[in-house]
């Protein structure tokens, strides 16, 4: 059966033109991925419009602080982000760390700083100890706690180092 002279060069147009389409979705749908995946950069200045206030906390029979946390951190609850600071050991042993934003002299347990000034680090895949006071980034995703047990305000969980 002959349909006609052209018949089949106008399928292989077709083809090339639905091949070139989903391609380009393709490429579009993979680029939106690994844009979505990148972290948000936070800085220590967004951190410290959390203000703390006191309360009673009947269950250890002590005065302690809640955090009250602004709009804009609140929005990032739960989201990927990354930081940088000095980083100080908690137990470098069992890759226990935090992220401050001051050095070991001026910390938030040494110095005078506030608990804004620290977030907790939950690493997964760190091979070497880190050196005190180093300046690293991470990444992870944020955890707030108003009224953390025996952590912190701000947590960086699955935090990872960045190169």
């Amino acid at each position: 059966m002959d349909l006609g002279y052209g018949y089949k060069e106008y399928l292989c147009i077709v083809r090339w033109l639905i091949l070139k389409s989903e391609f380009l979705c393709l490429v579009v749908i993979l680029t939106c991925s690994f844009t979505i995946a990148l972290p948000i950069k936070m800085s220590w200045k967004m951190l410290s419009s959390t203000t703390f206030s006191e309360y009673y906390d009947e269950s250890k029979n002590i005065w302690t602080l809640e955090g009250i946390f602004s709009k804009p951190i609140e929005k990032l609850n739960g989201t990927k982000v990354s930081m940088t600071g000095y980083v100080l050991p908690l137990n470098a042993k069992e890759s226990s760390y935090v992220l401050s934003a001051y050095p070991y002299s001026s910390c938030y347990f040494c110095g005078g700083a506030g608990p804004e000034s620290i977030v907790g680090l939950e690493i997964t895949d760190l091979k070497n100890i880190i050196k005190t006071d180093a300046v690293k980034t991470f990444s992870g995703i944020l955890e707030l706690k108003k009224r953390p047990k025996n952590g912190f305000y701000f947590t960086l969980t699955n935090a990872r180092l960045e190169k």
